[in-house]
């Protein structure tokens, strides 16, 4: 889901809001507009069991995975390029799965798109 910005925290409470009541136990979010400073706010607005941030600035980038419950483990998750793509691999319902958030720039920079696929090793993937 791009949110367009959720810096501001009444925007980001409306937002939380119509997302729970989708009932959805994992969403990701890109264009946060998040940074370390109001994490915590976070949390307390989205009441649910976790946030995985990936911060940009406070007026540009960001994702975010928001979980809700604890059926969900989270085995791995790596920030891929800073506040544009996550790689999170997690256990739900006895299932692994490997999740890819990414807010792709809006030019024709392949390098991202390099860097996303490219395996902890430093491999590409093919």
């Amino acid at each position: 889901f791009n949110a367009n910005g959720l810096g501001d925290r009444s925007k980001r409470r409306e937002v939380f809001k119509w997302l729970h009541r989708k009932e959805d136990e994992i969403i990701l979010l890109q264009e946060t507009h998040s940074i370390s400073d109001t994490e915590e706010n976070w949390l307390q607005d989205w009441e649910g069991t976790r946030i995985l941030f990936n911060h940009g600035a406070s007026n540009a980038r960001g994702t975010a995975v928001l979980i809700r419950g604890n059926d969900v483990t989270i085995d791995k998750h790596v920030n891929l390029v800073e506040g544009r793509s996550s790689l999170i691999e997690i256990t739900y319902e006895g299932t692994k799965y490997c999740l890819v958030n990414v807010y792709a720039p809006n030019n024709d920079d392949t390098s991202f798109l390099e860097t996303v696929f490219q395996d902890s090793s430093g491999r590409q993937k093919r």
